[in-house]
């Protein structure tokens, strides 16, 4: 292929037209580098058309003669014109239609059904909906692991002591998650020394497993992350490594990698090591366990200990807390504590140089037989925050020496500041109750919210003007993206608000 000439008919000299050597034009596109980073083209042709299947609902006062529309859940997707003879068996159900063609004179693209999903509302139906119109797979059973992969893992392993991997299993490690947990990813510990403490953050080490190029490599390069959902998750890597080898499972030898700080008794930071480590994590802990130990609510302690049936009936719900004796939950309750005041600590500094407190309600969703049965908001406990502030200070910090080794070349996940625009709900919602927002850089619309969410307190004696507030700033931001040092200038490393990051797991 070659360029033609410029076009610069109307003063655009970035854009060209591409020719194949018939001499048929088929598109227009060039970057310009002087158009200010932005690619500038014009569609010229289409080469061909790539109709993808979307999931609809026959039109239900349109239920006469073999023709029919079909409505998209895409709203963005206009009806689509299909010939079904039975349509009695699909009114109700979700379906799978293509697009076939478009003739210019119709008013509706043409299509045909490829499947029916099942009744709309039933919770099968709506995953496989989701599944379908995100590109991820044509079904639930399509996402399980194919034999070639499952060949690929190991048939039995033990974690043993090797030679550049450094030994802490006499750390007191242990997880926080969410109740219900399998695949624990991350792990902390903290530990008093002479000089002050040694905090650890520990992630999974899936790389010992999931070699460059291998089956297993291959697969999740497709599937590129794990998707959650409430009831169930679809994974990137097969369960035998997820939920068990790499898993870091109380009472088990694993491998990580580790970051560890070294800390004085005023929590300046002396030094950091990075590595791969074996561990040996104490115990499994559920955010509702770890907070009852800093709140000193022995009696749910021995609830969940005993797995007693009023524990698990109770609104926090009930998680193993295996083999742990009364001293080991002593032990524990002494590292939560001195893990909270350290990160209360870190969040402070955070929150000063402009980071943002942000916060939405998260719900959670109850089953009986397959059917959601009750919503519910889920309970923010302050042990949350504990385990997200450690989680950004390792992702910084892997980031900071990430950068300091490869300035150049690295490739860290960056938070951008949104655009003003962005933030014009948010303002007039706030005007409206008499609440000013300079939202001109972090440190301003930090200090903005905090205002706000005081003469919300005191003045307007409602505090979820200052939640609503927060809630509509969260869908002003930027989602992160991942970019190459080099080749972005806006990228500054540091924490400076924990606004850089790497890529690595955990949170």
């Amino acid at each position: 292929m070659e360029f033609a000439d410029d076009l610069d008919d109307e003063g655009d000299s970035g854009k060209s037209i591409e020719k194949d050597k018939g001499g048929e034009q088929l598109l227009s596109l060039k970057n310009n580098p002087q158009a200010q980073e932005t690619v500038r083209g014009r569609v010229v042709g289409i080469v061909k058309r790539e109709w993808r299947p979307t999931v609809a609902m026959v039109q239900e006062d349109d239920t006469k003669g073999s023709f029919h529309l079909a409505v998209p859940v895409n709203e963005n997707i206009p009806k689509i014109r299909i010939s079904c003879s039975n349509v009695d068996e699909i009114i109700g159900n979700r379906i799978v239609v293509v697009i076939d063609k478009w003739a210019i004179h119709s008013q509706y693209p043409d299509g045909h059904i490829i499947s029916k999903l099942g009744k709309a509302g039933e919770v099968n139906t709506e995953i496989d909906t989701l599944l379908i119109e995100h590109g991820i797979a044509a079904s639930q059973q399509d996402l399980a692991f194919p034999q070639v992969v499952m060949d690929d893992l190991p048939k039995s392993w033990d974690a043993v002591a090797e030679k550049d991997r450094r030994d802490i299993r006499d750390r007191v490690v242990f997880s926080i998650d969410p109740i219900g947990s399998q695949d624990i990813d991350d792990a902390l510990s903290i530990e008093k020394t002479k000089t002050g403490y040694e905090l650890g953050v520990h992630i999974a080490d899936a790389s010992y497993f999931v070699k460059p190029g291998n089956k297993i490599d291959e697969e999740a390069k497709k599937r590129t992350s794990t998707i959650y959902l409430p009831d169930r998750r679809f994974n990137m890597i097969p369960e035998l490594l997820s939920e068990q080898l790499c898993s870091l499972r109380g009472g088990k030898d694993r491998y990580a990698v580790s970051v560890l700080w070294n800390l004085d008794n005023k929590y300046q930071v002396k030094d950091i090591w990075f590595g791969r480590t074996l561990i040996n994590s104490k115990c499994e802990m559920s955010y509702e366990f770890a907070q009852s130990l800093l709140d000193e609510n022995e009696a749910y302690q021995k609830e969940l200990m005993n797995n007693s049936d009023s524990a698990k009936d109770t609104t926090l719900q009930y998680i193993t807390v295996a083999n742990v004796s009364k001293d080991m939950v002593s032990v524990l309750k002494s590292r939560v504590e001195m893990l909270t005041a350290l990160m209360r600590h870190f969040r402070g500094i955070r929150l000063n140089n402009g980071g943002l407190q942000l916060e939405s309600v998260e719900v959670k969703f109850k089953y009986k037989q397959n059917q959601i049965y009750e919503i519910e908001p889920k309970k923010k406990l302050e042990i949350h925050s504990v385990i997200e502030e450690a989680m950004i200070m390792a992702n910084v910090a892997v980031a900071e020496r990430i950068f300091q080794h490869f300035n150049k070349t690295s490739l860290l996940r960056s938070h951008g500041f949104p655009t003003q625009e962005r933030f014009d709900t948010l303002k007039l919602m706030a005007e409206s109750v008499g609440i000013g927002i300079d939202t001109e850089s972090n440190l301003k619309l930090a200090g903005s919210l905090a205002r706000a969410e005081k003469i919300a307190r005191d003045k307007l004696h409602d505090g979820s003007v200052a939640k609503l507030l927060k809630s509509i700033t969260v869908l002003a931001m930027q989602e992160a993206k991942y970019v190459c040092s080099g080749n972005d200038q806006q990228f500054v490393s540091g924490n400076k608000g924990g606004d850089a990051s790497t890529t690595a797991g955990g949170g």
